[in-house]
C-alpha cells in the first residue's frame, strides 16, 4: 500500500490478529496511512518512525491515524482494517 491517506468518510477499526489468533480491535477513524518497510516504502517509513521517535528496527510496519495515533505492525501478526459495518476494507500485507 502507498502512503496516503485514504480519504472515503468512513469510520474504520483495525483489527489486530495475533498469531496465537488473540483478537483485538481498534477504532482508527475517518482517515489513516501505512507506512512499511519493502523497498517501495522505505524512505516514507524511516522518516515517520523519526517523526514518531521510534526505532525503525523493532516493527515491520506503522499505521498511523488522522489523530496521530500510531500503532507497530509486525509481520507475524495479521492486520485487516474493517467498516462500520463489520466488512474488510482492505487486508495490511506487510
Amino acid at each position: 500500500m502507498t502512503a496516503t491517506y485514504i480519504n472515503t468518510y468512513k469510520m474504520f477499526t483495525l483489527r489486530i490478529i495475533n498469531k496465537d489468533y488473540t483478537q483485538r480491535n481498534y477504532w482508527i477513524g475517518d482517515n489513516y496511512a501505512v507506512y512499511t518497510k519493502s523497498e517501495l516504502h522505505l524512505k516514507e517509513y524511516l522518516s515517520t518512525c523519526e517523526t514518531l521517535g521510534l526505532n525503525p528496527d523493532v516493527q515491520d510496519g506503522i499505521l498511523l491515524n488522522e489523530d496521530g495515533k500510531w500503532f507497530s505492525l509486525f509481520k507475524d501478526d495479521h492486520y485487516y482494517v474493517m467498516t462500520e459495518s463489520g466488512k474488510t476494507f482492505e487486508r495490511i500485507n506487510l
